[in-house]
């Protein structure tokens, strides 16, 4: 199964993705699923931006 998550910036994207996969994973019981962001870094505001999601991500 493939989902395609759009929206602008701060519209929430990631959260409703991670929750999706988070939920799909518990239902299904598969070992794993894969979960892809994507955000071109065009400054030090968006690289810190980049990292801070992948510091909340740590773990799931």
């Amino acid at each position: 199964m493939f989902y395609l998550v759009t929206g602008g910036s701060g519209s929430g994207k990631s959260l409703y993705a991670e929750n999706k996969i988070c939920r799909r994973k518990k239902m299904s019981g598969a070992e794993k699923l894969y979960y892809i962001a994507t955000m071109m870094p065009y400054g030090e505001e968006t690289k810190e931006k980049i990292n801070r999601h992948r510091m909340m991500r740590a773990g799931k």
